[in-house]
């Protein structure tokens, strides 16, 4: 489990309604449900691995079979098939390497719609160096670009050593702003407003149309007593961003200082008419406490995040981790050709002639070399397309493969309905109702992610008394519940449809 580094000191959490929300809840909540899916999405894409090399072992061991002329002892074939299933284990793969070694092994013999979804596969593992690069910006929010320092700092949470790691922050990264407005926010409260100009200054030189800089730059003007040229500033803000109340709510401030009372109140008026609701809640604040004079802004959450995202030493090597344990081997610049040069294998594999590969008719289970496909996508033995395309047929001929086809059909449901009670989705794969099978993995790998990790990945680096583990454990029991219960109330195959 990654665990963030909780604050060292503060008032114990010990509520949601006391929880801020704000970028550190925020962000740990998308973190916990990325890792979440992503784990999600690794368990169960392996397990369809298996599920489909369990269902096509047999194909594979009858063309070896035929292919040798049965001159070969039946146990050099069954060692030699499993040399190739566990082919990945000599390379120390990842599990998704099983997966696409499984896609190509089996390619042959594998329906319409499990290909579509081994393209897809192969799609997102070109894809997940990407998706590895914002699992790590997740996992790293405490770590990276002072993101950390930054909320502290606006919210009044803020240590010395957070205001220290701001400075030499500041000191070493000249170009970043947000930092700068931070540690301002910070002066500011400590009233040391001098210092906050100046680092407001070079803020706003840097990002010249960012409204908030401006706003604290009023607000500390005001701090130093210059009330025209926070005045200045206020109305610079308020021109970047005419829909924003607290700026024009600072401006009344600044006129009810210097006596303007009918400035003032045009200055609310215009708010109100762009926000009543907002303008009500602020002058509401104002009466309950007597000290609040100017507004200050945080940063809003989208840029935060955005912040997390941009690379760093920490973000690669939390990246690189995620991406190592599912793939491995290759480094993770190298998803993309890895995903090109699947798509292109499985693309030369797709023009293997189809009688290369024994199939197994979907309708009335005989095994065949040169057959057809259902308008479903189904194998479909030559018998029974036969039966689907004459208009007239004979009789004899009709009973019996009706005949087969029933018996078949009673066997498959009883073999089927037992596979998918023993993993709810196995047995929807090898009846090939391939997409229920696919979606039913999913929920059950959600679940048993659930169970196993709580979702726990990662916490807010508020302290907090909260944990919700113990809660996601049971959903996933509840669900995993569910799910054997939906597996034997309806089963694979129905008999009479």
């Amino acid at each position: 489990m990654l665990d963030v580094a909780f604050l060292s000191s503060g008032k114990l959490i010990s509520s949601f309604k006391s929880v801020p929300v704000a970028w550190p809840v925020i962000a740990t909540l998308l973190g916990n449900i990325y890792l979440l899916l992503l784990a999600t999405v690794i368990l169960a894409c392996f397990m369809i691995g298996i599920c489909l090399t369990y269902k096509y072992i047999p194909y594979l061991l009858t063309d070896f079979r035929n292919a040798s002329n049965n001159e070969i002892p039946e146990l050099a074939l069954k060692l030699w098939v499993a040399f190739l299933v566990a082919f990945p284990v000599l390379i120390d793969a990842g599990p998704l390497w099983y997966v696409l070694w499984w896609f190509i092994l089996f390619w042959g013999y594998t329906n319409r719609s499990e290909r579509r979804f081994a393209v897809a596969f192969v799609v997102l593992a070109m894809l997940s160096g990407w998706i590895a690069h914002v699992g790590g910006g997740l996992v790293t929010i405490t770590k990276t670009h002072v993101d950390k320092e930054i909320f502290l700092a606006e919210h009044g949470f803020g240590s010395a050593k957070d205001t220290d790691a701001l400075s030499a922050w500041v000191q070493k990264h000249a170009g970043d702003a947000e930092p700068m407005n931070a540690l301002a926010m910070a002066e500011i409260k400590r009233k040391n407003f001098t210092e906050a100009v100046t680092l407001l200054n070079q803020a706003s030189n840097i990002e010249p149309t960012n409204p908030r800089f401006y706003n604290h730059m009023g607000i500390a003007l005001a701090g130093v007593g210059k009330n025209k040229e926070a005045l200045t500033a206020f109305t610079n803000a308020a021109a970047i961003d005419a829909d924003n109340v607290i700026y024009l709510y600072n401006i009344s401030k600044v006129h009810l200082a210097t006596y303007n009372i009918y400035e003032a109140e045009q200055a609310i008026n215009r708010a109100s008419a762009i926000d009543p609701k907002r303008t009500s809640a602020l002058l509401s604040q104002e009466q309950r406490n007597k000290r609040v004079r100017f507004i200050m802004e945080a940063v809003p959450t989208t840029r935060l995040l955005a912040r997390q995202m941009r690379p760093s030493d920490e973000l690669r090597a939390a990246a690189d981790e995620l991406w190592h344990i599912p793939f491995g081997i290759l480094k993770r610049g190298h998803t993309l050709w890895l995903g090109l040069a699947a798509l292109i294998l499985l693309f030369l594999l797709g023009h293997v002639p189809s009688e290369k590969y024994t199939k197994i008719c979907d309708r009335c289970g005989n095994s065949f070399y040169v057959g057809t496909t259902s308008k479903q996508g189904y194998p479909m033995c030559l018998q029974c397309n036969w039966l689907d395309t004459k208009s007239k047929k004979v009789n004899a001929i009709l009973q019996s493969k009706i005949e087969d086809i029933k018996a078949y059909r009673i066997a498959n449901r009883q073999r089927t309905s037992r596979m998918e009670l023993i993993l709810p989705g196995l047995g929807s794969l090898i009846a090939n109702r391939t997409s229920r099978g696919i979606v039913r993995l999913f929920i059950v790998s959600a679940a048993i992610v659930m169970v196993t990790t709580g979702a726990g990945f990662m916490h807010v680096f508020l302290p907090t008394g909260m944990d919700v583990r113990v809660y996601v454990r049971l959903l996933g029991l509840v669900i995993i519940g569910l799910m054997y219960w939906r597996a034997y109330k309806s089963p694979p195959i129905h008999l009479g449809a």
